[in-house]
């Protein structure tokens, strides 16, 4: 069955249709994509490995979870289940709002900002197989440096600058890296197992 997305007008109105799950919305549809950003007390961000067959970006790092909002969904109810189905990771965002949204081409890319249960140990979560082939912590200067190196999703360094420094200010993790230098024990690698049969 195709992913369907409900369509918005440039203001954010629901217009009252849905659309099938493409690259580029049609000009003038728009849609909702959420990201998930987790934070530890070290101000580390959660960051995840795309599987090597994804269609886009394949083997390359990105911020903690993300998707578009299925039809009927809103955009906290989006981030709790994509949040809980790449990593396992369950949390009740129902009075979350999110911390900025980008307004990208054809959607509304809501960006969630969160705080990890302290002590989270990454061998505990669950990573969706199809999606995920592995998960670490990552400092701000870790995610420049993936960058650099062709590495994680091509965001634009100052967009990784931005969500720290608005976790900083706004979350309750410590001063970002940048302000207050620390350089963090080398992080495990977690992974996940290859489906066994089949490829999304």
């Amino acid at each position: 069955m195709a992913e369907l997305w409900d369509v918005y007008d440039v203001e954010r109105r629901p217009v009252g249709r849905t659309m099938e799950r493409v690259l580029t919305p049609p000009r003038g549809d728009y849609h909702v994509t959420v990201q998930l950003c987790l934070f530890n007390e070290r101000g580390q961000m959660l960051i995840q490995r795309r599987v090597d067959w994804k269609d886009s970006w394949p083997g390359r790092w990105e911020f903690s979870a993300g998707g578009s909002a299925l039809a009927g969904e809103t955009s906290h109810a989006a981030a709790q289940r994509e949040l809980a189905e790449e990593i396992g990771y369950a949390a009740d965002l129902a009075a979350l709002r999110p911390a900025f949204t980008l307004n990208h081409v054809g959607e509304f890319y809501d960006f969630y900002l969160l705080a990890a249960r302290p002590g989270l140990d990454l061998a505990t979560l669950r990573l969706q197989p199809e999606e995920v082939a592995a998960i670490r912590w990552a400092s701000q200067e870790d995610i420049h440096r993936l960058i650099a190196a062709e590495q994680f999703v091509p965001f634009l360094p100052t967009l990784v600058d931005f969500v720290f420094e608005v976790w900083a200010i706004w979350g309750e993790g410590p001063i970002s890296a940048t302000t207050r230098p620390y350089v963090p024990p080398a992080a495990p690698v977690h992974s996940a197992q290859r489906p066994e049969e089949g490829r999304p």
